[in-house]
C-alpha cells in the first residue's frame, strides 16, 4: 500500500473512533461498553496503519 493510501484509512478509522466519542459528550453521559470497544478496535486498526506508514517511510529513505 501507498503511503497516501495508508494515510486514508488511518484518517478514516481516526475519525470513526472520534465519532463513537462524541455522540456520549453529546449526550453528557458515559461511554457504554459496547461504544468503547468499538472505539478501542479503530483506535488500533490506526495504530497499525500508523505503524505501516513509518515502515514504508523508513523503506523510502533507504533506512530498512
Amino acid at each position: 500500500m501507498t503511503i497516501a493510501e495508508l494515510q486514508a484509512k488511518y484518517n478514516a478509522e481516526v475519525k470513526a473512533a472520534k465519532q463513537l466519542n462524541d455522540k456520549p459528550v453529546a449526550e453528557n453521559r458515559d461511554m457504554s461498553a459496547d461504544e468503547l470497544t468499538q472505539m478501542t478496535a479503530h483506535l488500533a486498526k490506526a495504530d497499525g496503519y500508523k505503524a505501516q506508514m513509518e515502515a514504508v517511510k523508513r523503506l523510502d529513505a533507504g533506512l530498512s
